[in-house]
């Protein structure tokens, strides 16, 4: 209706094509390989590729062809989607949505979590006063993860108890939650190991990332709180309670569980972390789906956490083990799960 509304739906999708683009600064990455298949990520590594002198032009067609058919996709899609009476029509919002602090959030909850990315990428970047871990990770938490959303909630009116799924569960779902962190971290590594074929990561990297977690300066109590206690209970609130509170109503469950984690994935900037933390953020998402309750996934965050920093503390390298001990976690794992399900509170 606009060219501000226009604006408004273009910048998200911008800002997520960021990412696909930047495969192309992974030195591991080939044409050659399942990434000319990934859209956008596919002509980044083409265009490296040329730059250096490589030409293959077997691949660059292939690559040529799927970007063909995916613009033809979202052409079409995008088409069904802009014929839609409610995005022609002049009224945005009907008396009872302007009424309705949830339904107006429902509707602004993407844009408010595009500004809190913004504000999480820009801060650590510029502000000199977040250039130590610790400044960063409690600015990260407590204003970006707590303070917005409560924020939120004030805004628009919002129950905290409904936003935030505040309900209690049952014995046997604690003892399934409890065993789906060890299961859910080694079938994590498990799916991490299986993109790596993919999308592989420079050993450099990972080991970049596990020397900022286990910084020796840092007493252990603050490493627990700051990457284990804190998270659990900022992040959950953020993510399992608003963020999947406010689509809840625009998305069957299946499809939730997936949109959730995918954004937690994203909030997470470095590529090779995408994968691991959205499927974290999937597994938190399900538990909340299922039990109608916030804290199992606090617990579930928390344990995971706090497990990462344990193993890192004996030199225990999950990505090593045989092939068969994923595959038994992912069996503890479905179990845990299926227990999960059978104990399930419907959800408002």
């Amino acid at each position: 209706k606009s060219y501000k509304e226009a604006q408004l739906y273009f910048f998200p999708v911008y800002l997520l094509s960021l990412l696909p683009a930047s495969a192309s600064l992974l030195p591991g990455v080939s044409l050659r390989s399942a990434i000319f298949l990934v859209p956008i990520a596919n002509v980044s590594v083409a265009v490296r590729e040329v730059l250096v002198g490589k030409h293959d032009w077997l691949m660059i067609t292939l690559t040529f062809i799927v970007m063909t058919i995916y613009a033809v996709i979202a052409i079409r899609s995008s088409a069904k989607t802009l014929s839609e009476e409610r995005l022609i029509t002049q009224n945005e919002t009907t008396i009872d949505e302007a009424q309705d602090g949830q339904a107006r959030f429902s509707r602004h909850v993407l844009q408010w979590y595009l500004v809190m990315w913004a504000l999480l990428f820009a801060a650590g970047s510029n502000l000199e006063v977040l250039a130590t871990l610790q400044r960063q990770l409690l600015f990260n938490q407590l204003f970006i993860f707590l303070a917005v959303p409560i924020f939120i909630i004030w805004r628009y009116r919002l129950d905290p108890k409904r936003a935030l799924s505040l309900k209690s569960v049952n014995l046997s779902t604690w003892v399934a939650v409890i065993l789906v962190v060890p299961a859910g971290q080694l079938l994590g590594v498990g799916v991490f190991r299986l993109a790596n074929l993919v999308f592989p990561v420079p050993p450099q990297a990972l080991e970049q990332f596990g020397s900022q977690i286990m910084v020796n300066e840092i007493p252990r109590w603050q490493l627990y709180l700051l990457i284990a206690l804190l998270p659990a209970v900022c992040e959950e609130i953020a993510f399992r309670g608003l963020l999947l509170y406010g689509l809840r109503k625009r998305f069957k469950p299946i499809v939730l569980v997936l949109v959730v984690g995918l954004v937690f994935g994203l909030f997470h900037f470095q590529l090779f972390r995408i994968i691991p933390t959205g499927f974290l953020g999937v597994v938190l998402s399900g538990i909340l789906v299922m039990t109608g309750s916030i804290f199992p996934g606090m617990v579930a965050h928390a344990g995971n956490n706090a497990l990462t920093i344990v193993l890192a503390e004996n030199g225990f390298a999950l990505h090593k083990l045989d092939v068969w001990v994923y595959f038994a976690a992912g069996l503890v794992f479905s179990l845990c799960m299926y227990i999960i399900y059978r104990n399930r509170i419907s959800g408002d």
